[in-house]
């Protein structure tokens, strides 16, 4: 009975000598898969890790200062057309004894604004009305204006340091009664004029202004400054004195 115990191992053998191979040629595609997922789980263990340790920019986050309101103050910008009129310390009596009244002036500007810095151009002309013996009396000056304008308040109000840099002159032409009635002297009896004064002279006139806004268009200003004529012929010190000027001007600020 012994041949017959044999005969039946000899199929369990083959099958384990066949599991064996089976399982010695899938040994190196495990251990290759094993490794990927190594790879796999090294990979994403390095950008868990960078990413914890540098902050990816967001191209779309906004910075902490930011704000959508205007800013409180900051340099104005925009273009202004101005008319006003001053009043300025010359006293006409010390001119002419002959004269009177109060000198006034009228100041037109046009300038333009970038960032707080100010350029443009500026005309003053003189008005006396008190000058009956009076056949020309002139006194103006224009130049280049330059300065830096400050907004507060939202654009409300603003303050301005500014400086005019040009040209200017007076001239002064009173007629003669005395000398045209006088039919000795004048026995034709035309007008005789005198030519008091008659001066060319470089205008520098530094000043300082705070402005008002009622509205995005309309604006006023208020400018205190010092007229100081040099470079003439004869004396221009009865010229160097203050300007109170008032302002209204058109435009935008920006």
């Amino acid at each position: 009975m012994r041949p017959h115990t044999a005969d039946r191992s000899a199929p369990g053998l083959l099958l384990s000598l066949l599991l064996l191979c089976g399982l010695f040629l899938a040994a190196p595609e495990l251990a290759a898969q094993d490794d990927i997922e190594i790879e796999v789980v090294e990979a994403v263990e390095e950008t868990l890790d960078s990413a914890d340790t540098e902050e990816l920019e967001d191209p779309w986050e906004l910075p902490d200062n930011f704000s959508m309101s205007p800013p409180f103050g900051q340099g104005s910008s925009g273009a202004h057309l101005s008319f006003g009129f001053a009043l300025s310390g010359i006293a006409p009596e010390s001119l002419d004894p002959d004269l009177g009244g109060d000198l006034v002036l009228n100041v037109f500007e046009l300038y333009f604004m970038n960032k707080g810095l100010l350029f443009g151009g500026s005309w003053t002309t003189s008005a006396l009305y008190d000058a009956p013996n009076y056949d020309q009396f002139l006194f103006d000056y224009k130049g280049l204006l330059l300065g830096y304008d400050y907004s507060l308040f939202y654009g409300k109000m603003s303050v301005r340091p500014a400086i005019m840099l040009g040209r200017g002159e007076i001239t002064m032409i009173r007629t003669r009664p005395d000398i045209t009635a006088d039919a000795a002297f004048n026995p034709e009896g035309r007008e005789v004029l005198e030519r008091l004064r008659d001066q060319d002279f470089y205008a520098i006139r530094p000043s300082f202004s705070i402005g008002w806004s009622p509205s995005s268009l309309v604006h006023f200003r208020l400018e205190g400054g010092f007229l100081y004529p040099t470079g003439g012929e004869g004396s221009l010190d009865d010229l160097r004195e203050p300007l109170y000027t008032f302002h209204v001007m058109f435009g935008s600020n920006r």
